[in-house]
């Protein structure tokens, strides 16, 4: 299916139309139910699979964005967690295919979702006093920061502290690309 799904709905259009990534579903472990989330990591898997096919795996990447939902709180960013279940059984594959691949993770950070009247200036990157994060001392003037920082950090420690289960390549996570993929911002309309 993978297959013909690229040639029917990929070849034709590329190169004339800048293809860089295909993305599997969006926030579908904080949407879907068990079976697609259990079914993500090989459909990206399948997919990439069908570009190397089609010899078309280093032009165009796979990824899929994830909300913040899947962490389990963002203050302090440095001490952030994956929410459990998700950790090791689903985002170690995925980082490991991004990871191998060099394709992005990407996240949806959406700084007005957690924004509160008193938080509404660090949100809107108005002045304001920061948020100091105690283990790293990195004062943060922006919510968006933070939560960024937050996923990258996640991304590095183990999700369990009974557990040394994390991305095994380091190296190559630290060098990975994170790009977030939609926000929604203020507007008058």
């Amino acid at each position: 299916f993978a297959q013909q799904w690229i040639k029917s709905y990929i070849q034709p259009y590329f190169p004339a139309t800048n293809l860089v990534w295909i993305l599997v579903g969006n926030e579908v472990l904080s949407k879907a139910n068990r079976f697609i989330i259990g079914t993500l990591v090989p459909g990206m898997q399948t997919l990439h699979a069908a570009l190397v096919g089609a010899s078309l795996d280093r032009q165009i990447q796979i990824s899929t964005p994830q909300s913040l939902g899947i962490l389990s709180a963002s203050t302090p960013p440095s001490a952030e967690k994956f929410h459990g279940g998700y950790d090791v059984h689903i985002l170690k594959p995925m980082l490991g295919f991004l990871i191998s691949r060099n394709s992005p993770f990407m996240i949806n950070p959406y700084p007005f979702f957690g924004c509160s009247e008193e938080t509404l200036d660090y949100a809107l990157f108005r002045p304001n006093s920061g948020v100091l994060d105690p283990n790293t001392k990195l004062r943060y003037t922006n919510m968006l920061d933070a939560q960024l920082d937050a996923v990258f950090s996640t991304m590095k420690l183990p999700s369990d502290s009974s557990s040394s289960e994390t991305v095994d390549d380091l190296e190559a996570l630290l060098a990975m690309e994170e790009r977030w993929t939609e926000t929604n911002s203020a507007s008058s309309g």
